[in-house]
């Protein structure tokens, strides 16, 4: 992935999402599969694939988590649904995400949104802020900081970008930018809308 470049676009946060009506072109954006166990984790290295999402970045791994997870007394909800992916999986490793590769027209013009997650352990391994650098075709379009509360349980944090198709395919990556060791990166409800009545001021097509 090339971290050298980015786009010229709006990166903004964000209480909801766009249209309700309009299509999630995200295959299981919401980590509901595969069904892990209440309370557990399911874990997948760098080069697997599961239920839409391939595994991307450094050598490690990524979580799909419930949201019945607990840990040295912090407990972590998912932001919709009953499942979230935690990016710095069980090995803790930086520079590890997922992408997803969608189809969609060129010139067209797409709303990405999605949540990030963290819990406040200000001397703790989870810390108390999360960073997710968001990658379209290889190029950097953002990077969302998510700051958690002052509680022992996960808080979210929503976000979305708004960009330009350049071709017929588009890939999104999300990957893990917190420092090697902080144990705690979460993403859920990504979603990817058209968005065709709404302007995109200072974009470029990806």
């Amino acid at each position: 992935m090339q971290r050298c470049k980015r786009f010229a676009a709006i990166a903004i946060v964000v209480a909801g999402g766009t249209g309700a009506q309009a299509q999630n072109l995200i295959v299981n954006g919401s980590f509901e599969k595969p069904v892990v166990t209440a309370g557990g984790t399911s874990s997948f290295v760098t080069g697997d694939a599961f239920f839409g999402w391939n595994v991307v970045g450094a050598n490690g791994d990524v979580a799909v988590t419930s949201d019945q997870f607990a840990s040295r007394g912090f407990v972590f909800p998912a932001q919709s649904g009953a499942q979230w992916l935690d990016l710095s999986g069980t090995l803790d490793m930086a520079n590890v995400g997922v992408e997803q590769t969608v189809s969609t027209t060129r010139g067209a013009k797409y709303e990405l949104a999605f949540s990030v997650g963290n819990v406040f352990d200000a001397k703790g391994p989870f810390g108390t802020s999360s960073r997710v650098d968001v990658f379209i075709n290889g190029v950097l379009a953002m990077s969302a900081i998510a700051l958690a509360g002052n509680d022992a349980t996960m808080t979210w944090q929503n976000f979305s970008y708004k960009f330009v198709a350049g071709s017929g395919k588009t890939t999104i990556a999300f990957i893990n930018a917190d420092p090697q060791g902080d144990q705690i990166c979460g993403l859920d409800s990504v979603s990817l809308l058209a968005s065709a009545n709404s302007r995109v001021e200072d974009s470029a097509a990806p």
